[in-house]
């Protein structure tokens, strides 16, 4: 049975909380993604998306650090089905999620996207 960490890729698009909302902006643009992760060393800290990044530009403006604002906290784990995955980035919509090798550790080993899930998964998941 496949897990997520069969499916997720293992390169990270990722900010620290010390990145300042402007750069987070402008690394979301430039890597093509609507979710990053936001890290404190390899520990998964929160996430933004790029909903959540122009409003609190508007509010805040660019100098902002991540690590000062209140992230999401949505994420998978390594051993996860990627069936449960995928009802919760349904369910929350959302279309990237990181990946983490275990909750208690919360090490960020990756990112998973519903169109993985569905590629390789090569199931009806939605």
């Amino acid at each position: 049975m496949a897990r997520i960490r069969d499916l997720m890729q293992s390169h990270i698009v990722s900010a620290t909380k010390d990145t300042r909302l402007g750069s987070a902006a402008k690394l979301m643009k430039a890597a093509h993604v609507s979710v990053l992760p936001v890290l404190d060393g390899e520990r998964l800290f929160g996430v933004i998306d790029s909903a959540q990044a122009e409003r609190e530009l508007g509010r805040w403006g660019e100098e902002k650090r991540l690590g000062e604002l209140r992230l999401k906290m949505f994420f998978a784990e390594a051993e996860d089905k990627p069936e449960s995955v995928a009802k919760v980035m349904v369910a929350n919509k959302i279309s990237r999620l990181p990946v983490v090798d275990s909750a208690s550790s919360m090490r960020c080993i990756g990112t998973i996207s519903a169109t993985e899930i569905a590629r390789k998964h090569k199931k009806k998941l939605f």
